[in-house]
């Protein structure tokens, strides 16, 4: 049993109200920093390159399945969906993250959140 996590743009909170999706799951595996987490060095997202080219677009969505192939692993879900979307113009400093973590059961987490380019 998961407990949830109320979360934002800017911060997150853990609550006491238990949950059974995976969606707190996704949430830390894409928020936590890889190998900063003492108990599972290899949890977590790796530090993402910070050229905004279609090449780095690539590596961030293979890190970020690297980042949620465990619960895969552990058969809490089935799939990963993952897109890196840069806009150079209209955003030459960010790209957008969108995707999304089908559950075991069949439910779909869905994701989306912006990371620093340069």
């Amino acid at each position: 049993m998961d407990f949830a996590i109320a979360y934002n743009a800017f911060a997150a909170d853990m609550s006491w109200r238990p949950v059974a999706s995976i969606e707190n799951n996704v949430w830390l595996s894409l928020n936590i920093r890889r190998g900063s987490f003492f108990a599972a060095p290899d949890f977590g997202l790796r530090p993402l390159p910070k050229k905004n080219t279609a090449r780095t677009a690539r590596l961030v969505e293979a890190y970020v399945r690297e980042a949620l192939q465990w619960l895969i692993a552990i058969g809490r879900a089935t799939a990963i969906d993952v897109t890196a979307e840069r806009d150079p113009i209209a955003h030459p400093n960010r790209m957008l993250l969108r995707g999304s973590v089908t559950a075991a059961d069949g439910r779909r987490v869905p994701f989306e959140r912006f990371v620093e380019v340069i």
